[in-house]
């Protein structure tokens, strides 16, 4: 299971997720509410978060049109730049914003492997850290604990968030092979449905073949008697005798005809036998 969830990668169109702008807009209304804060750069925080919103709009209208890993790789650079220019607006150390960083974490966890999540945490965590340097400096460790329970959280939300998400993907994979093996065997179906009825159409043909035959042998059989007779009372060189005679050519044009279709249908029906 471990393997197959390493391999998943693709983006589907058809499965994406708005999280990024959801949680952008959410953001958003708490940064107005939070505008009379003192550690909150109003309205400089609004419009990193405009910048965060925008980008992640225009990220989907881009992942639409592109199935590879480009698109979720640049959106998780550019929101973890965003997310931390929010977090240095809000106060630093001291923000309630840092929950954003989860933003990047989310769209490795939703549309691209194992590694790239593993980065993404790294990325969010190392981006955290640049704003505890002081803490670590003055050897603060209360501030430096409380940096641990922040990326332990967003390690803890990857994990989570990975096992379920790469689950789904895994799922909707092997049922796309599943509808794919469906639809060869349905085409396969159908090809062999078409050459049974072209079978039977040709074991009715043959089948047809000799009463054809043989009905058309018995009426040319009388006219080339009845022709035979005339002949005989037919003058020498007369007009009379000259229709009999192309009348007899026919006949026995029909004749030959007759006896070949006979001899094309008998091998058919041994090789059935």
């Amino acid at each position: 299971m471990m393997n197959e969830l390493e391999s998943v990668g693709a983006v589907d169109p058809k499965a994406l997720h708005y999280q990024e702008v959801l949680f952008s807009l959410v953001m958003t209304v708490v940064s107005v509410i939070s505008r009379d804060n003192p550690l909150v750069r109003f309205p400089d925080i609004l419009w990193a978060f405009a910048a965060m919103l925008a980008f992640n709009l225009a990220y989907h209208r881009m992942l639409r049109r592109s199935s590879g890993a480009l698109a979720p790789l640049v959106s998780m650079a550019v929101n973890v730049a965003l997310s931390s220019l929010v977090v240095a607006f809000s106060g630093g150390a001291q923000s309630s914003f840092w929950p954003l960083y989860l933003l990047p974490i989310f769209t490795a966890c939703l549309y691209l492997k194992r590694r790239h999540v593993q980065g993404a945490v790294a990325a969010s965590g190392a981006f955290l850290a640049c704003f505890y340097l002081e803490a670590f400096w003055d050897g603060r460790p209360w501030e430096a604990c409380e940096f641990a329970i922040k990326a332990g959280v967003l390690s803890f939300a990857a994990f989570v968030t990975s096992q379920i998400s790469f689950r789904e993907r895994a799922q909707r994979e092997n049922l796309a092979g599943i509808r794919e093996r469906m639809d060869v065997l349905a085409r396969s179906l159908e090809r062999r449905k078409a050459s049974d009825l072209e079978a039977l159409r040709r074991q009715s043909l043959d089948a047809l073949i000799p009463g054809l035959a043989h009905a058309l042998n018995n009426p040319v059989g009388i006219i080339l008697g009845t022709v035979e007779l005339m002949l005989k009372e037919a003058p020498e060189g007369s007009v009379q005798r000259e229709d009999l005679e192309r009348i007899r050519s026919a006949a026995r044009r029909c004749a030959v005809v007759g006896e070949d279709l006979r001899a094309c249908a008998k091998p058919r029906f041994e090789e059935v036998a």
